[in-house]
């Protein structure tokens, strides 16, 4: 490789680490398209406690169509619970006793006082043409519904606004399709004796689904109106006991997410200043190999269902970072080792990466069958630090003994004779090996 080609290959390298570095942390809506892309690291699901949450107990009231059974309640706290998880809440507990009671709790996020609040919207779903309690054989249901969700729809060139779509079975489709004959009027939008929502129609709906128009002024609220609606599908009513929402006091300081995030941003400066002054220009390379490491990490984390980031999961990264760091120092330190011996640069570097191969995957491979233990083994609290072991284990060993070692074999392209750059020294009276 020409030393021209080794300095265009680090510049395109540099500006595709700084690309995925920002990807981790900006948002914004995909063009033609109804998707927002939220940045790799907002997208990882937290269970950090830091501002406590709050807590509702229902008692469970059924319809007349609805069964009274645990069955039933079991199937409500399900649909529930998986909710709460598409809409971010993950770290959520919903727990019903018998027929008679469910007790949810969701950490203190935006919304979740509302959220708690649609779960307690006492009545059935109907939609109708006519403003009126009076049911109707007519009128859309619950029964009629297959699901309601929060969209981000397009309603101009360059305007998106969210709204919420419901989602109608076949005879919720041509129900609507009845209703809405006339050409011209307002749908009414129950949710037990309430009027929950009007919209307004100038032409027959005939399509499966109907969507409410600038509902919501965010996905959060949009969310929260969805959920109001979806409760009065399920055959049962859930009123809040004493109509009361408990506040719960947080498990950690206001400050823990950023003493977190301070303690993992001076180790990341120290490893990066440490590895510049122990390697010299290596340690840019390995700097460079340190950011997409970085990102490769955030991205699994993110991509990965059952892992929610805790102060544990901070712990197993910040292990796996130093485990990162060791294996630099024996493949790096190999290399000064074989120059100090006598080698010129280029089979050092050789010489260095082949002697240590067995060294890093050791480390690292006895790091993720920790890991794989621990997550069996130790229980719900070290999940979250078993998985960022295991995830920054098994890319410790590709990051360190092939990225980095491209990046060496491009830099010998630029430089192989100079080793003060490299902060290499051998005794004068070492002969050098041919």
């Amino acid at each position: 490789m020409t030393k021209r080609l080794a300095i265009r290959n680090f510049i395109l390298m540099s500006i595709l680490a700084v690309l995925l570095a920002v990807l981790c942390f900006v948002s914004f809506t995909i063009p033609a398209s109804n998707y927002k892309f939220a940045g790799f690291a907002n997208a990882i699901t937290t269970d950090i406690d830091l501002k406590g949450g709050y807590s509702a107990t229902y008692n469970i009231e059924f319809d007349e169509k609805t069964i009274q059974s645990s069955e039933s309640v079991n199937d409500a706290v399900l649909f529930i619970k998986n909710k709460l998880n598409e809409y971010g809440y993950g770290s959520s507990t919903v727990q019903s006793s018998g027929i008679e009671n469910l007790v949810i709790d969701i950490p203190n996020m935006l919304y979740a006082y509302d959220i708690l609040n649609a779960v307690g919207t006492n009545g059935a779903l109907y939609i109708r043409t006519t403003e009126t309690t009076d049911i109707a054989e007519t009128d859309i249901t619950g029964e009629d519904v297959k699901d309601i969700y929060s969209t981000y729809a397009q309603i101009s060139a360059t305007d998106y606004k969210w709204g919420t779509t419901i989602e109608f079975t076949e005879t919720g489709k041509n129900k609507i399709e009845s209703l809405t004959s006339s050409g011209s009027g307002t749908i009414y939008i129950y949710v037990g004796d309430e009027v929950f929502s009007r919209i307004s129609f100038s032409s027959a709906v005939t399509g499966d689904s109907l969507y409410v128009y600038g509902s919501s002024q965010n996905e959060d609220s949009a969310n929260v109106y969805a959920f109001t609606m979806l409760m009065g599908t399920l055959g049962m009513n859930f009123s809040l006991s004493n109509n009361e929402i408990i506040t719960i006091p947080p498990t950690f300081g206001d400050n823990a997410l950023l003493g977190s995030g301070i303690a993992v941003a001076i180790v990341l400066i120290l490893f990066m200043v440490a590895v510049f002054f122990m390697f010299g220009d290596f340690g840019w390379l390995i700097n460079l190999s340190l950011i997409l490491y970085a990102v490769l990490v955030i991205f699994l984390m993110q991509s990965m269902p059952i892992f929610s980031l805790s102060i544990s999961g901070i712990i197993g990264s910040i292990v796996g970072l130093a485990l990162l760091f060791a294996s630099y120092c024996v493949i790096f330190g190999n290399i000064k080792k074989g120059y100090a011996e006598g080698k010129k640069i280029p089979l050092a570097v050789r010489a260095g990466y082949k002697k240590s191969i067995l060294t890093v995957v050791d480390i690292n491979v006895i790091a993720f069958i920790m890991a794989v233990i621990t997550y069996f083994a130790g229980g719900f609290i070290l999940n979250s630090f078993a998985i960022a072991l295991g995830i920054c284990s098994a890319l410790n060993i590709f990051v360190s003994l092939l990225v980095t070692r491209w990046f060496t074999k491009w830099y010998l392209s630029i430089n192989s004779t100079k080793p003060e750059k490299l902060h290499m020294k051998r005794e004068a009276n070492v002969n050098e090996l041919n």
